[in-house]
């Protein structure tokens, strides 16, 4: 049994499979034995003032009205994460930014030292985010849209030929997941005057990254022996 319901004078018993068992002045309101079911009934509750109205709570958000309304259901729900908490997929983790919907995507070995670096810069006074992971394919693309299509221009050219300065496919840092090209407040971090950049070049070092040279305000990459 998953749940006791009391009545006036009476209680009914719901098992895990929703059958219901009524007792007293509880009036059979039906059951769902025998009904296949998705997920288990894990809970259930009494409309207020009835004595043969049920609904059945399952584990997956789904909803089951005996003689009661039916109100909708959560079984396509799916819970966020918790502000702040890296939420784990494959190699790479998305960090969520701050009073933000948005993450920023890095692998996932440095994902704590990014989530405490942008709640150490939230509470700072800055909305931090930004680009942190890439794939091989993307990386293709900016390297046609700032570099030029031709095959030269995607697998050969100078990255700092290109504007902005973007790394040949296969030997980004974004491809391999530390380094994060910041924003504040929704826009690049636009020169060595804004706030966002004094304050990270003043803290992120606390957090393992640094400043990569090939882009002289945006870019910043793990280092693992900082």
């Amino acid at each position: 049994m998953v749940a006791i319901v009391s009545t006036k004078a009476g209680h009914f018993l719901v098992g895990a499979d929703g059958g219901v068992f009524s007792f007293g002045d509880a009036k059979f309101p039906g059951s769902l034995s025998g009904v296949a079911l998705n997920a288990p009934v894990v809970d259930a509750v009494r409309a207020s003032g009835s004595a043969n109205k049920l609904w059945l709570l399952a584990a997956d958000g789904g909803i089951f009205t005996l003689n009661s309304e039916f109100w909708g259901s959560a079984t396509t729900f799916s819970n966020p994460a918790p502000v702040g908490q890296p939420v784990v997929t494959g190699g790479n983790v998305a960090v969520p930014c701050p009073h933000t919907s948005t993450s920023v995507v890095v692998n996932a070995s440095i994902g704590q030292n990014v989530a405490q670096l942008l709640a150490a810069a939230d509470r700072a006074g800055l909305k931090l985010c930004g680009s942190g992971y890439r794939s091989a394919a993307r990386q293709v693309e900016l390297r046609k849209a700032n570099c030029g299509t031709s095959y030269e221009a995607i697998y050969q050219m100078d990255p700092q030929a290109c504007r902005p300065p973007t790394a040949i496919p296969g030997h980004s840092m974004h491809e391999r997941g530390p380094a994060i090209d910041f924003t504040y407040n929704g826009s690049s971090v636009g020169s060595h005057s804004s706030a966002a950049y004094k304050w990270l070049a003043a803290n992120a070092s606390s957090f393992g990254y640094q400043r990569v040279s090939m882009s002289s305000w945006r870019k910043w990459g793990f280092d693992p022996n900082r």
